[in-house]
């Protein structure tokens, strides 16, 4: 049991449901912090009332006991001067600087984005361990009217690794994050254009044609922005017949080999020097992608990725089994594959049209 000198306290609180919560009262560094358990004794004078009551607490003494060897833990490493909490974005940032060498560059730019994010917090300019789940909930609300709900749960993955290691160094006893409501995930809508409408844009004058022919390629051959970029001369083949591309994936580190069009090769243009890059698109491209695709009267909001869209979709509307497809775009899982055939379900078409008039 827990005496009056004890760092860490078990405390009970009432509430208006005549329920008692049980919390942890917990003093470091002459600062108090609050741990709630989420256990709760039950109102009455039942046999089993008072057994399942008797249970909840030994098990929140329990967890007491083992927060306090944590933090003893924690104390005992520590040197004679002791050890000050690190701020919140310095931290993140020293964590990207020790794990980024391993990372694909399209993990990076996502984790320097949601620290661009982070960093716009107003309540960002905090030490590591004065941050609990109050501040983690009022982060995440503030996060969610930022952006799109799966970027804000992506983004949330990486902060949570961010604490996690946090954990692991010894910085903080628990993961704020943990048990904290998170934005619920929700299905994206994947915009895409059809044949006439890829035609209509390559028909149609772009201000930018670096930009043009950098999506017309990605409709052609269903790469990502990133990896486009990332093209060089020395990644393109000659493989019989075909113009091949042998590259690793931005995102997945996967390596890939992908034959290409000639309608696609066209678009590379003249071949330069082993090491150049093939296209030189800036990312800051989708407004003029719209402005493009608006000239050319397309009134759909596209992206750059629309163009992997595209490309996924028209496949599966030209009669490519969904297997090739899948490998033409790297999935790991055809699951993912399969969303582009429930996009293009000409089965359900066919059986709008065969409904007679009434």
């Amino acid at each position: 049991m827990a005496t009056p000198k004890d760092p860490i306290r078990l405390r009970q609180r009432k509430r208006d449901s005549g329920r008692v919560s049980l919390y942890l009262d917990i003093y470091v560094k002459g600062k108090r912090k609050c741990e709630a358990l989420n256990l709760y004794l039950e109102p009455g004078d039942s046999r089993e009332i008072k057994e399942y009551n008797r249970q909840q607490l030994a098990l929140a003494d329990t967890i007491r006991a083992q927060r306090l060897i944590e933090l003893r833990n924690r104390r005992y490493n520590l040197n004679d001067e002791g050890v000050a909490s690190p701020y919140l974005l310095d931290y993140y940032m020293a964590v990207f600087a020790r794990k980024s060498a391993n990372w694909t560059t399209n993990t990076m730019l996502v984790w320097r984005s949601a620290y661009n994010y982070l960093r716009d917090y107003q309540h960002a300019n905090i030490a590591i361990d004065e941050i609990d789940k109050y501040w983690v909930t009022a982060f995440v609300e503030w996060l969610s009217d930022k952006m799109a709900v799966n970027t804000a749960r992506l983004y949330l993955t990486k902060y949570n690794a961010m604490f996690r290691q946090a954990v692991t160094d010894g910085i903080i006893l628990r993961n704020p994050m943990d048990g904290a409501e998170k934005p619920k995930g929700k299905d994206s809508e994947r915009e895409y254009l059809t044949i006439d409408e890829v035609r209509a844009m390559a028909a149609t004058d772009c201000n930018d044609y670096e930009v043009k022919r950098a999506f017309l390629f990605s409709c052609l051959t269903g790469l990502r922005y990133s990896d486009i970029v990332a093209l060089r001369w020395c990644d393109v083949r000659q493989q019989g017949q075909f113009i091949r591309l042998v590259y690793r994936q931005q995102k997945t580190g996967k390596h890939e080999h992908l034959d290409i069009s000639p309608q696609a090769v066209q678009y590379m243009g003249v071949r330069g020097g082993d090491n150049e890059p093939i296209f030189r698109c800036h990312r800051a491209c989708n407004d003029k992608l719209r402005e493009w695709a608006k000239a050319a009267g397309i009134t759909k909001h596209i992206t750059f990725h629309s163009g992997r869209h595209t490309f996924a979709v028209m496949m599966i509307d030209l009669g490519t089994d969904i297997y090739t497809v899948s490998k033409m775009l790297g999935h790991k899982d055809i699951k993912t594959t399969q969303i582009y055939a429930d996009l293009l379900d000409k089965r359900k078409q066919e059986a709008v049209l065969r409904i007679p008039e009434i």
